[in-house]
């Protein structure tokens, strides 16, 4: 027979890993496009939603609802949600709560409604139904004119089991004495940022259990500390705010004495002026560890007062107008580990009977940033300011106003680990300044006054672990400066004027280098070759426009590189090499024209690129080839309107991408499917869609992954084009397109009507084919000439005919005519182009006609522009026309000198059918494939026209062209 026990172990263990596996949640149907929604978990936020999700898994046990526009609550919106523990409604707009809306939450053990509009009347409706609750948090809400009072009909009975409570930020103005009935487990109570000026006696009878109590800014007097029985109940108390009120003096009542559990006591930024033994004495008896006393306006303290706090640890006193010559002599025999000083006018010097002896002390610090009365211009360290604090790990000075510092000014300090002199006036460092700081690892010397990082300024710190030198103005460093930094980690050089590492010699251990907002303004090979170690680099904010190649050579284990809001234009495919290790890329806003194919290749280790925020038109084919570890790519806020078919090959384990705040019109199915199949967040929003039914797939496929698609449910893709369907929902388009499949038959029918068809297609004939009717009329007048010319002995005057709109003049003179018209090394052609032999006072109908009859061959550079233009519709049509009549398909040559969308293609029916029959020529992006087309152009051209060289005939027009002109 089995063992029982053995046997009930092993239930156990079952049933405890099938609870782990379960609490997991399973993913469900995500209908609001939420963070997380599962069956167990659902966190919906930052989504303007105005009332409770539907369709909550039942089996829920947290939701979180904050950031959203939720006005009211409804007795049904929580009905199903009896597991709930943890409701999180804060940020929204709440003001109105039906009765009973929580009564189904009786397992509910976390609450935060704060930031709304709940009044101080609805407070019943949160407090009635839930006696499992353990933490409620409810500041922020009630903002009105009226005074607000705490107590009677909105006490919080009924919450037995609370033991945090939140209220602060209500403009409380009194507190009745049963206003925490019934609270008698209560630890925590934030009462913090209301109006209170008063509290009755017996307000805190119930909490017997409060720990800490937080009555800071408000309006309390120093009569609050004198009511013996409101402080009676609350002997648990371990800490006590009650910073930022209007206490002029601090008389303990002696209830205090029974306090054995205060720890902390916060009386800072009052109106406290002398601090008397006789008022403290009921703390002397207390285990205070802690006590805040700045910015009062003490100026005096009972010799004796702080002695008699005998576990005092921590003391802090700065912004105060007692002279610190008085402070002194009250410090002597403390046995404190922490101590903050500042505001004595007469602390600007520190020398070696500066401070008495405290061998206890660890920390100090020491500051003028408040300064009383008597400001001080300047501050200065003598030779053994601390020799009396032997002890110290951490010194801050950080705000004193230093000029000057003497050699050995630290003497004395051998355990000190952390110094910070930031925020002072140092210009320069005699020699040994930091001598005896062999325990020293962390040095602050931000926002200062030096210029130049002198070689004596670090010597003998060989445990520095971290620096820091930002905003000081540096120009120059100087070679061995950081020769003795040999542990040096950590260099912050933020906010100097930098423009070389010349004098990061000596840094072979250093793992973090902070250069941000510098002058460089490029990086030449082997700028970081004596860095080895690096793995975290930061060179944002500078001026950097080239990376030469290897400048990161050297840096085969660096892992962050940041190069944001340079000047970088162009990235070519040597820019990183040498960085083997890197993982992540910042180059945000730069000033990124074009992303070359092979720029990031190499980067095997990367799973961060950002390049939000430049001018990128195109993604290319390859454009990431090698980042096959990339997780994130970010090319949000540029001007991409176009991907090629391999844009996003390799990048096998994507799992975000970020393509907001672009020109992206079409989303290309053979690009963007497999995508999507496998990223787990893309965004798309921001962008001008073009809304046929191509775009079709990206709806059903958004559709059945919601999650995946940020922002999809909340109505922010849009369609920018057609004009028909301008404004309307990219989600309408199913229904859209079903239409466009299956049309109406009964508003067909009316439709083809002949009174309607007649009228539509007259009016369509004159609109769309009045120039064929000119060119038609054309023809028959001229004809007998025409045939003339074409028979005699200048039949064709011009090679070829380049159709082309204006706004591609660019490309037809820069690349086109200059490779067939004024090769150096390949016979030329004669080319006709409209903006150098066309004649001027002549139609332009007629211009047109004469080139098409006078060239050769045809060439239709086709471009969006082209396709945009009417003229450009003509010639081409013309084009078509001429090819029938004589020489066929082999005078009319198609050139593509941009991506056209196919879908914009089958808009043109005639030129459709001709890129679906003859072979057409497109321009590659790549440079290296450019020759290779121009051969391709040529072979199609055929061999040039032989030229006749008429010394008389200067113009190519001056034969059969000009003939053809004279109508």
């Amino acid at each position: 027979m089995e063992n029982p026990q053995k046997m009930h172990c092993i239930h156990s263990l079952l049933c405890l890993c099938l609870f782990v596996l379960w609490t997991k949640g399973d993913p469900v149907a995500n209908p609001y496009d939420c963070e997380k929604w599962t069956t167990l978990d659902v966190t919906c936020t930052k989504l303007q939603l105005s009332k409770v999700p539907t369709s909550i898994p039942p089996s829920t046990l947290h939701l979180d609802l904050h950031d959203n526009s939720i006005t009211r609550l409804q007795s049904e919106d929580f009905s199903a949600l009896v597991n709930l523990q943890y409701l999180d409604l804060r940020w929204n707009k709440i003001e109105h709560i039906e009765n009973t809306t929580f009564a189904p939450l009786a397992n509910l053990k976390t609450l935060n409604v704060s930031g709304n509009k709940i009044h101080v009347s609805l407070l019943p409706q949160l407090v009635d139904f839930l006696p499992s609750l353990e933490h409620l948090e409810m500041s922020l809400n009630w903002k009105w004119d009226d005074p607000v009072t705490l107590g009677n009909m909105t006490s919080f009975n009924g919450l037995a089991n609370l033991s945090s409570l939140n209220l602060g930020g209500n403009d409380f103005v009194d507190i009745q004495e049963n206003s925490f009935d019934g609270l008698h487990k209560l630890q925590n109570l934030n009462l913090r940022d209301n109006l209170i000026s008063d509290i009755k006696e017996a307000t805190f009878c119930p909490l017997k259990e409060l720990v800490h109590l937080d009555l800071s800014n408000n309006y309390l007097s120093g009569k609050i500390l004198q009511l013996g029985k409101l402080w009676s109940s609350v002997v648990q108390l371990a800490s006590l705010d009650l910073s930022e009120n209007s206490l002029s003096s601090a008389r303990f009542a002696t209830a205090f004495r029974n306090f054995s559990l205060l720890h902390t006591l916060d009386l800072s930024r009052n109106e406290l002026t002398n601090l008397t033994v006789e008022d403290f004495a009921p703390m002397f008896s207390t285990p205070l560890r802690t006590l805040q006393l700045e910015q009062n306006s003490i100026g005096h303290i009972d010799r004796g007062l702080l002695t008699s706090l005998a576990k005092l640890k921590s003391l802090k006193l700065q912004s105060n107008p007692i002279l610190f010559s008085q402070l002194r002599e009250k410090l002597v025999g403390l046995r404190i580990e922490e101590l903050t000083l500042g505001g004595s006018p007469d602390l600007d010097t520190v020398g070696r009977n500066t401070f008495p002896s405290l061998p206890f002390l660890k920390k100090l610090a020491v500051s003028l940033r408040y300064e009383w009365d008597h400001p001080i211009k300047s501050s200065r360290l003598l030779e053994g300011g601390f020799s009396n604090l032997p002890n110290l790990t951490q010194l801050s000075m950080e705000g004193y106003s230093m000029s000057s510092a003497e050699p050995y000014a630290f003497t004395g300090l051998e355990y000190l680990e952390r110094l910070e002199l930031g925020e002072n006036r140092l210009s320069d460092f005699p020699e040994r300044v930091f001598h005896g700081l062999q325990s020293l690892t962390h040095l602050g010397l931000g926002y200062n006054s030096l210029t130049v990082v002198k070689s004596h300024y670090f010597n003998g710190l060989k445990n520095l672990f971290w620096l820091n030198l930002q905003n000081n103005g540096i120009l120059f460093i100087e070679g061995t400066a950081f020769e003795d930094l040999r542990s040096l980690q950590y260099l912050i050089l933020t906010s100097n004027h930098l423009s070389t590492v010349a004098g990061l010699q000596g840094l072979s251990n250093l793992r973090h280098l902070d250069l941000d907002r510098n002058n460089f303004t490029s990086l030449t090979a082997g700028s970081f070759s004596r860095l080895g170690s690096l793995t975290d680099m930061n060179l944002a904010h500078n001026w950097i426009r080239t990376i030469q190649k290897e400048a990161f050579s050297g840096l085969g284990i660096l892992r962050r590189l940041n190069l944001a809001d340079n000047r970088l234009a162009n990235l070519t495919s040597r820019a990183f090499d040498g960085l083997s290790a890197l993982e992540e890329l910042k180059l945000q806003h730069n000033v990124i024209v074009a992303v070359e194919p092979y720029t990031f290749h190499g980067l095997k280790q990367m799973t961060t690129l950002n390049l939000k925020g430049h001018s990128i038109t195109k993604i290319p084919d390859n454009a990431f080839m090698g980042l096959q570890n990339l997780t994130k790519l970010d090319l949000s806020s540029n001007q991409i309107r176009t991907f090629g078919k391999k844009a996003f090959n390799s990048l096998d384990n994507l799992r975000v991408l970020q393509l907001q705040q672009n020109e992206i019109t079409v989303l290309d199915e053979a690009v963007f499917k497999q995508v999507l199949d496998r990223v787990t967040t893309i965004d798309l929003q921001d962008n001008p869609f073009f809304c046929d039914c191509d775009l079709l797939w990206f709806v059903f496929k958004a559709n059945s992954q919601p999650q995946t698609v940020v922002g999809w449910y909340t109505n922010v893709f849009k369609c920018a084009a057609p004009p028909k369907s301008q404004g309307k929902s990219v989600q309408v388009l199913p229904s859209e397109c079903e239409r466009v499949f299956m049309p109406n038959l009964r508003l067909a029918s009316l439709l083809s009507s002949l009174g309607i068809f007649l009228f539509m297609m007259t009016a369509f004939c004159a609109n769309y084919y009045t120039w064929r009717f000119r060119d038609l009329w054309f023809r028959m007048r001229n004809r007998d000439r025409v045939v003339r010319v074409r028979d005699g002995e200048h039949r064709f005057v011009f090679d070829a005919f380049i159709a082309h709109h204006n706004g591609d003049k660019q490309w037809v003179e820069r690349d086109l005519s200059r490779n067939l018209e004024r090769s150096a090394n390949r016979p030329n052609y004669r080319l006709c182009l409209h903006q150098r032999d066309f004649r001027a006072g002549v139609p332009i109908i007629t211009n047109i006609r004469m080139a098409a009859d006078s060239s050769r061959k045809i060439v239709c550079v086709i471009t969006r522009n082209f396709l945009r233009s009417r003229w450009c519709q003509f010639e081409f049509q013309l084009a078509q026309h001429t090819m029938f009549e004589e020489g066929g398909g082999i005078r009319l040559i198609l050139v593509f000198p941009e991506d056209i969308p196919r879908h914009l293609v089958r808009q043109y029916r005639h030129l459709q059918a001709v890129v679906d029959r003859d072979t057409y020529l497109e321009w590659p992006e790549d440079p290296r494939e450019r020759p290779l087309f121009w051969r391709r152009l040529r072979a199609a051209l055929g061999q040039p026209l032989e030229q006749a060289h008429d010394d008389n005939d200067s113009e190519p027009d001056q034969h059969g062209f000009m003939t053809l002109l004279e109508v």
